[in-house]
């Protein structure tokens, strides 16, 4: 840009513009300079992001030190209850507890994840709590968790975060779900609760054997 300016000084030198000519040149010029700067700032932030997510890589291909970050967090006694959403193996030493929301697009990347480990760990029991205010999409997930289809679950819940469950009506009839059938919002409340309890400052958030 300074380059260009000063390839410009000739111009001033054989004309005599204006002065509103003058201010919409530097005007000009001040935006462009503006965006340029906002935009180096904007790539740098990213590469030192992305120098830092890499480094947090590394921390995890070494256990000893992976072990170390996790067991200096503060540990929580997340409870089981009766309405838990519980996968995998029953008789895990390793429990994910995974704090969700039905509607965030974070939510949705880490729910493939578990989804993954469910599918692919035998030795690990994932806990899914759910802080959602649908309580017709809870209602029917813990239906057919209560109920014992747990693979049925998990695959509504996949629906849902794809966006494509269709409506209440046609997900009720199409996992059989008797419409008559409601869960009152005590559910709702609890996890909500459990979630404040265990200080989650968002969704989602993901506890390891309550560390």
């Amino acid at each position: 840009l300074v380059f260009e300016f000063i390839l410009l000084i000739p111009y001033f030198s054989l004309t005599q513009p204006a002065i509103s000519e003058i201010l919409n040149f530097i005007f000009a010029f001040w935006v462009v300079g503006i965006s340029y700067t906002l935009f180096i700032m904007y790539y740098l932030e990213k590469e030192a992001n992305e120098l830092h997510y890499q480094k947090y890589l590394g921390f995890r291909k070494n256990l000893d030190v992976l072990r170390t970050l996790l067991f200096s967090q503060p540990h929580y006694n997340i409870p089981v209850t009766n309405h838990s959403l519980l996968f995998g193996s029953e008789k895990a030493s390793i429990v994910i507890t995974a704090f969700l929301s039905l509607h965030c697009s974070p939510c949705a990347r880490a729910f493939k994840q578990i989804r993954k480990v469910i599918s692919e760990e035998n030795g690990i029991k994932v806990c899914i709590i759910l802080i959602a205010s649908d309580l017709e999409k809870l209602n029917a997930v813990y239906y057919l968790n209560k109920h014992n289809r747990k693979k049925e679950a998990i695959e509504l819940l996949e629906q849902f975060y794809e966006r494509s469950p269709g409506s209440s009506n046609e997900v009720y009839e199409k996992y059989n779900i008797p419409v008559k059938v409601k869960l009152n919002d005590k559910i709702a409340k609890e996890n909500y609760k459990l979630y404040e309890d265990c200080k989650a400052n968002g969704t989602p958030t993901i506890y390891v054997n309550g560390y």
